[in-house]
């Protein structure tokens, strides 16, 4: 009896498409967990950045007996002039960026042309991995002819903004009565914030938050491309009194910048990140914690101010 060979069988079309979709269907499970990973390793390294940050802020308190200032002023040459460093500049030793130091002149302002190829320098340190747009570059203000400095993602809390208050969306009382109640750093020139400052304890006050971005303007998740964010840079002032803003991310002329939402809305002169519901926060102490988008106005004046004698929970 003679055996007949029947050529090997192939997949159908159908066979085909049924395999490709359980493929796809597989892969759209997979992405989402990936990207998950993704952030969370992100969002961890930008927690370790603002623990480091929070390192050399205590070890330049530890040699000078104060916090880096928001702005260092001093006069040099003859004929005199003034020169400013601010604390991303002060904090450089500390951050083991002591090349970057180096090449630095502190007998120039930031914005002046010896000062041009150490400003556009990245510092890793100074940048969250979430952020969309890395290597960002910012105007220098001032400098003339214009250059640009490499950009930051992390700011010092100055101060809160009156417009909270008189708008209403901050009821707690003004520490101060009248006038801006500082943070931790504060706004004044050669007027340092040492351990005795903090009154309201170096755990409940904010010290460095992120503000990321700069200098793209993010409302609310998407880029206004209307609008640049000054102080973007790490070499210059950046520090700010906070504002608020509407939850959708705009300011109103009625609220002027006095909106309920403080995280996450609007990165221009307010905290954002672009993590999942919040930003990580450094305080005082050293900690660094995840301020949710939620949390009230009221509660982050009472974070950011470091005499107020408020007893506030972040959540």
């Amino acid at each position: 009896m003679r055996r007949t060979h029947l050529p090997p069988r192939g997949f159908t079309l159908i066979e085909l498409l049924v395999v490709i979709a359980i493929i796809a269907i597989l892969i759209g499970l997979l992405l989402p967990a990936v990207q998950k990973v993704r952030e969370a390793a992100a969002r961890m390294k930008c927690q370790n950045n603002l623990k480091q940050l929070g390192l050399a802020f205590h070890n330049h308190e530890s040699n000078y007996g104060y916090f880096p200032i928001t702005t260092l002023q001093r006069s040099v040459g003859s004929p005199a002039r003034t020169v400013n460093a601010y604390w991303g500049v002060q904090v450089l030793p500390f951050i083991e960026q002591d090349n970057v130091r180096k090449a630095y002149n502190f007998d120039l302002n930031n914005r002046e042309q010896g000062n041009k190829d150490v400003v556009a320098i990245p510092i890793t340190i100074m940048v969250c991995p979430s952020v969309p747009t890395q290597n960002r570059q910012t105007t220098i203000p001032g400098s003339s002819p214009a250059f640009t400095g490499a950009a930051t993602d992390y700011a010092a809390t100055v101060g809160v903004a009156t417009a909270q208050y008189t708008n209403g969306f901050v009821t707690n009382a003004n520490p101060n009565g009248t006038g801006i109640p500082p943070g931790i750093i504060g706004s004044g020139v050669n007027n340092p914030a040492r351990f005795g400052d903090i009154t309201d304890g170096t755990s409940n006050t904010v010290l460095i938050a992120e503000a990321g971005g700069r200098p793209e303007n993010w409302v609310a998740g998407k880029v206004n491309s209307a609008t640049t964010v000054t102080l973007g840079g790490w070499a210059e002032y950046n520090g700010f009194i906070v504002r608020g803003f509407m939850t959708d991310g705009t300011a109103s002329t009625s609220s002027g910048g006095g909106g309920p939402c403080m995280v996450n809305c609007n990165n221009n002169l307010s905290l954002y990140a672009f993590h999942t519901g919040g930003a990580n926060i450094l305080y005082g102490d050293g900690s660094v914690r995840f301020l949710r988008s939620s949390v009230s106005a009221t509660t982050v004046a009472a974070l950011i101010t470091r005499a107020g004698g408020e007893i506030v929970s972040e959540n």
